[in-house]
Parts: C-alpha cells; sequence; structure tokens
C-alpha cells in the first residue's frame, strides 16, 4: 500500500512529536480547569495546587533528560522511545482507574450528606476528617438566596453573551499581558529546552552523556523553584495576609529580572571577547551551565506567577484562557524557532548571542508591563474576593 514510502523514519519521528505536542498542549488548560473548577481543591488551594502540578512537569523533564542520556548509548534511542512511552501508557491506566474511584467516593459522600445531613457514618474517614467534610458541606448550603439568585444570573450571563466581548477594557488589557507572559515564558523554556543541548555541544563542547547530565540540573532546580515558590506565595497570603496579586508580582519580578540578566551573561560568554576575564574562560563550562541554571530555575517562579494568578482571579476560567495563552505560545515558539535557527546557522557563538539578547529584551519587556499592570483585578467576572 506504499506505506514504506509514507512512513518513513523521519515521518515517524515527526508523527510521534506531534502527537506529543497535542498531548502536552491539551494537558495545560485540561489541568487549569481541574485545579479552578472541580470538587477536589478548595479555593484557597487551587493556585497552590496548580504550581505543585506544574512542578511535577519539570521534573518529568530532568529526569528524562537525566536518564536519556544514559539510555540512548545503552539501549539505543528505540529503546529509549519504549521505555518512556510504556511507562506513560502504565501511568494513563493506573491514573484513570484511581481518579474514577475518587469520582465514585466524591458522589457517595455528597449523596449520604444529602440523605442524612451528616458525614458522621463514613466508615473510610476518621472522625475528625468526618467532621471537617460535614462542615465544610454545610457551610456551602448556608449561602442566602439573595448570593445564589445573583450566581444564577452571572452563570446565565456567561451562557447566553461572549464573555470577552462583554469584559471592561482593563480586563482585555490584563488579559493581553497574560498573553504576552505566556508568550515569554514559552520561548524562554523553548529556548533552553530545545535549543540548550545544540549550544552546550557547539559552544561549550559537551559529549551526549555529559549534556544529558548537566541538563538534569536547571530542570531539577526548575522544579524545585516551581514547587517551593508556589508553597512561599501561598503561605504569605495565608499566614502574612499578603494580597494574592502582590504575591504572584514578585514571584513574575523574579521569573523576568534575573532571567534577563542572566541571558545578558550568556551573550556575553558566547562573544567570546579578548578582554574576557581568564578565570571565565579556563571555566566558561561551569560557569554557563550555573548561569543556564539560575536563569531556568528563576523563570519557573513565573507558575507561581502567572499560572497561580488565574487560579486566584480567573478560577472558573483559568482553563479556556490557557488554552489561548497556550496557543499563542506555541505559535511563538515556532517563530522564535525560525529565528534561532537562522541565527546560529550562520555563527554558532554570534548565533547565540543575538538569541540571549533577544530574550533579555523580552524579559525586561515583560516584567514591566506585569508590575504596571497586574493589581488583582478578577478576570472572570466573579466577585473580587479570594479566600484565604
Amino acid at each position: 500500500f506504499g506505506l514504506d514510502k509514507i512512513l518513513t523514519p523521519f515521518s515517524i519521528l515527526l508523527i510521534s512529536r506531534l502527537l506529543f505536542g497535542l498531548a502536552s498542549g491539551v494537558a495545560l488548560p485540561a489541568a487549569a480547569g481541574w485545579c479552578g473548577t472541580s470538587a477536589y481543591f478548595l479555593d484557597a488551594e487551587r493556585g497552590e495546587t496548580f504550581t505543585t502540578l506544574l512542578s511535577m512537569f519539570n521534573v518529568g523533564s530532568g529526569f528524562g533528560m537525566l536518564f536519556g542520556g544514559f539510555l540512548v548509548p545503552k539501549i539505543g534511542w528505540k529503546g529509549a522511545f519504549l521505555v518512556f512511552g510504556l511507562s506513560g501508557m502504565v501511568y494513563a491506566c493506573v491514573a484513570f482507574v484511581r481518579m474514577r474511584r475518587l469520582d465514585r467516593f466524591i458522589d457517595k459522600v455528597e449523596e449520604r450528606h444529602n440523605a442524612i445531613g451528616s458525614a458522621d457514618d463514613i466508615s473510610m474517614l476518621s472522625d475528625d476528617e468526618c467532621n471537617a467534610l460535614d462542615y465544610l458541606l454545610t457551610e456551602e448550603e448556608t449561602a442566602t438566596k439573595e448570593e445564589q439568585e445573583r450566581f444564577d444570573v452571572d452563570c446565565e450571563d456567561y451562557s447566553n453573551r461572549t464573555w470577552l466581548i462583554n469584559s471592561r477594557l482593563s480586563v482585555k488589557l490584563q488579559l493581553l499581558v497574560v498573553t504576552l507572559a505566556h508568550i515569554t515564558t514559552n520561548i524562554g523554556f523553548f529556548t533552553f529546552q530545545n535549543w540548550l543541548g545544540i549550544y552546550m555541544q557547539g559552544s561549550l563542547g559537551f559529549s551526549i552523556s555529559d549534556t544529558g547530565a548537566y541538563l538534569f540540573l536547571p530542570w531539577f532546580m526548575t522544579a524545585i523553584v516551581a514547587y517551593f515558590g508556589g508553597k512561599l506565595c501561598q503561605k504569605a497570603i495565608r499566614d502574612h495576609q499578603m494580597p494574592p496579586w502582590r504575591a504572584r508580582q514578585i514571584a513574575m519580578t523574579i521569573a523576568t529580572t534575573i532571567p534577563a540578566f542572566g541571558s545578558v551573561l550568556l551573550a556575553y560568554f558566547s562573544l567570546a571577547l579578548s578582554n574576557t576575564p581568564l578565570f571565565i574562560t579556563e571555566n566558561i563550562q561551569i560557569i554557563s551551565v550555573s548561569t543556564i541554571t539560575l536563569i531556568v530555575s528563576a523563570q519557573a517562579a513565573s507558575v507561581a506567577g502567572v499560572h497561580a494568578y488565574l487560579q486566584d482571579y480567573a478560577s472558573t476560567r483559568a482553563g479556556s484562557i490557557l488554552g489561548v495563552t497556550n496557543t499563542a505560545g506555541v505559535f511563538s515558539c515556532l517563530i522564535a524557532n525560525k529565528f534561532i535557527a537562522s541565527s546560529v546557522s550562520t555563527s554558532t557563538n554570534t548565533g547565540f548571542a543575538k538569541v540571549f539578547l533577544a530574550l533579555a529584551l523580552m524579559y525586561v519587556f515583560c516584567g514591566t508591563l506585569w508590575i504596571r499592570t497586574m493589581k488583582g483585578d478578577r478576570l472572570d467576572g466573579k466577585k473580587n474576593v479570594v479566600a484565604l
């Protein structure tokens, strides 16, 4: 049937990458909607939960690069694909079964509560858990009739009118800033994730196995910053009564100023100027990797910034917003990839210097706009209140 001509090694690799991209593209908005609207989390937990979830993505990237660097020389690239592919399929089956059981358990809890008005006889829970669950369910039922009517009107408005068209101009501006922030972080992650190996091998002289080992460090630190950044922001909001938007602003300041400074340093290293200090020249590998680690890990604070901000101020529409902004980020990465390829093809060192300087300008512009614009207005039309 001519499949041997259609399914060439390149086309198989291209299709595999396309399927991986489709899965990744769906995962982010789906996860945002899941954290923002599901019954699994309280309002005050949604931002922290989403940052924890995204930090695990970076853990996987780090360990994937580490193990991939060792597996490819041992079992070949085909074997590496099989190992990671089969592992994902097994986990998907286990997670699906687990979530089905959790959904049935929540339904059972709600049925029992509606029937008897208490969660006391649920044998699967401890006494403290029963009391806490009963308190939460009872608290939900005490909402006043006027609040419920206002909620119904809001829902009707959302279903009958286009939310974006009817939102205020200031909200539209803030959504543009969120989109720019997502584009900036996407391009930053894309550049270091997809071109870092080429930079390390072409400009710094790393071998394939050493590249995989050293790439683990930036992505491991990324996961650490994303995880603890969310925890620290939540602690500042909950324990120190800091406005959520202020905590997210601090996170975005870290996520843009440090990467901008680090990118300028990498551009300087890439140019290999004659007046470069001897200490830097002799230790360029370790200094460059350390700088890259600082950039990528600091940018991970954006998880506790832009992504958690949407959970705080647009929880009911976080999935929809991220679906649009992530798409814009992906297409921006395609344009950035063409720019990077054309820059690096002429001269590796000079090309990467241009790339790093462009990144620095993007970080500065994005950080400045975020600080001046994002001050805690609701983006989904709900009341401007965030539970602490």
